[in-house]
């Protein structure tokens, strides 16, 4: 499978949208409270807020140790207790990262704590819905994510749960002297998200939630992130059900090239010498470690933080769990957007005094584009892609490309849906709204890469203001949410009153289509013919 969106995700897009606007960004605004609420937990007594509405938050609720000193590129350990009561209302600080949506936020190492969101009223033994949020693994806070239409859905009561994680050089190093006693390196910010569902695991009880009614589920990065608990050994029992939004099942680095990467990382901090790598490396201030983040950050092309396979967080790649059915075994709900690299090429060739993209320069926007959105087509591929999305065909060289791309994203998402599907129920869809929300373009985004998530989450207006949705769209908003919290609440995506989600099966392999007051099941014919699937998969199976 060519590579996915798995790097470049909404936050981090949200900040470049913030720079080329110029707009004023920030995260979710917090309503007003009108009294306290106090929760007690097996570190403590937090307290917490409570919204007009009824719904019940809790800020900032550490899960884990700081991860400074020797803590730094180290598996996560248990956050020391405290006595009292701890005030939990407001977001705690994100993880350290270049560039952040959240600009109003602190920003330190001691990041490792996540946000939960109760309905109004007294429950017990609720669904939970755990948020995994997305930035090419280099951005982004659980605190981006505003769950309110969540909380005042007329679906069910759900309790939510958004974390932060450890992020970039300081979530993904590999580094060999960096190894703990039991040969685990690496793979650090998928550690601390297993350890956040751990801590729901022990604590969501208190917040009246149910321990075994847990769905875990991310968009684009955080998508991966959902496939790799989906294989990872250690996350096993922790969940019951997984969505993927626009991100799926990728290969790894394997460890010799982790390490190999992490050496080169340590040579350019100053910290080459094998016998003290890892003590200059944790004496390091922050900032030189993002800085050298920064000069390794390729442009929009993606970055080099990957997981590392063959360690014992993950001994096999998702991708090949994926292939030979041994993922967890749990109801899915995969999809994606039409129009996915409509966002990618935006960022190249259709902000305010961005270049033209000329006939001439189609060709070269293919592999441009391609490589931003993490799917880089090879020089041999691109006189097959030309000749099948000719510009005669499209009225802007700049859509040709798009389309052409969003296709091949689009196709190598929906490859995953029948190999899951062989081991669990499987529920496929494509968010098709043609003019969601959207930043000022030189040419039409469609559904673009992360378009749907304002459709589920209060989010900043940064990619386009919520507030300018039609009738129609709110609509859409509200089924949305509806089929997540059904999932959610039951496993199975079939809110009454609505078209139940196909499950995906070898004789129905259909998928649900959603769109302004056209939501409903197509046919997977349509969709490979719209997407031109049949012409990717022979393209994507040669050399």
């Amino acid at each position: 499978m060519s590579g996915l969106a798995r790097r470049w995700s909404t936050p981090l897009l949200l900040t470049l949208a913030c720079a080329t606007l110029a707009a004023g960004c920030t995260s979710p605004p917090n309503p007003p409270a009108d009294r306290s609420d106090v929760v007690s937990l097996d570190t403590g007594a937090v307290r917490g807020r409570v919204d007009p509405a009824g719904y019940r938050e809790y800020a900032g609720i550490p899960y884990a140790a700081a991860p400074v000193g020797a803590l730094r590129w180290h598996a996560p350990t248990a956050a020391a207790s405290w006595d009292g009561v701890r005030e939990a209302t407001t977001p705690g600080a994100m993880c350290p990262q270049g560039a952040s949506l959240a600009a109003p936020q602190a920003m330190t190492e001691d990041c490792l704590n996540l946000n939960v969101w109760t309905p109004a009223g007294s429950h017990t033994d609720l669904p939970v819905l755990v948020w995994i949020h997305g930035g090419s693994l280099i951005s982004g806070a659980g605190s981006d994510y505003g769950p309110q239409k969540f909380l005042t859905g007329t679906e069910g009561p759900i309790v939510v749960v958004t974390i932060n994680y450890r992020l970039g050089t300081l979530g993904f190093l590999a580094d060999k002297s960096l190894e703990d006693t039991d040969g685990d390196v690496g793979n650090y910010g998928f550690q601390d998200q297993q350890f956040a569902l751990k801590w729901v695991q022990r604590n969501i009880a208190a917040f009246g939630g149910d321990p075994a009614k847990v769905t875990i589920a991310g968009e684009s990065s955080g998508s991966n992130s959902v496939c790799t608990h989906l294989a990872a050994p250690g996350s096993a029992g922790l969940f019951r059900a997984a969505i993927m939004q626009s991100g799926a099942c990728l290969p790894w680095q394997t460890r010799h090239g982790a390490e190999t990467a992490a050496a080169t990382t340590a040579t350019g901090l100053g910290c080459a010498d094998p016998a003290t790598t890892a003590t200059c490396l944790r004496g390091l201030p922050v900032s030189a470690i993002l800085a050298a983040q920064a000069q390794q950050t390729n442009g929009i092309t993606g970055i080099p933080f990957l997981g590392t396979v063959g360690t014992p967080f993950m001994p096999r790649s998702p991708e090949q769990g994926l292939k030979d059915g041994a993922l967890a075994h749990v109801p899915v709900i995969t999809g994606t957007n039409h129009d996915e690299s409509a966002l990618f090429a935006w960022l190249i060739y259709g902000t305010p005094g961005a270049p033209t993209l000329t006939a001439d320069r189609y060709p070269q926007a293919l592999t441009e584009i391609s490589q931003a959105h993490d799917f880089p087509l090879r020089d041999n591929h691109t006189a097959a892609v030309t000749a099948e999305y000719p510009l005669d065909r499209y009225p802007q060289p700049v859509i040709a490309a798009t389309r052409a791309l969003s296709d091949q994203a689009t196709c190598a998402i929906g490859y995953q849906a029948p190999q899951l599907a062989a081991h669990a129920p499987t529920y496929s869809y494509e968010f098709a709204d043609p003019a969601p929300p959207a930043p000022p373009s030189t040419f039409p985004l469609g559904a673009y890469h992360a378009s749907e998530l304002s459709y589920l989450w209060q989010m900043s207006p940064a990619l386009g203001d919520p507030a300018t949705m039609t009738p129609a769209q709110r609509r859409l908003s509200d089924e949305l949410v509806r089929y997540w919290t059904r999932f959610v609440l039951t496993g199975t995506p079939d809110p009454a009153g609505l078209p139940a989600m196909p499950a995906h099966t070898g004789t129905n392999p259909n998928l649900m289509s959603f769109k302004p007051d056209t939501t409903g099941p197509i046919s997977a014919s349509a969709f490979d013919t719209d997407h031109h699937c049949g012409f990717w998969r022979t393209v994507t199976a040669q050399p």
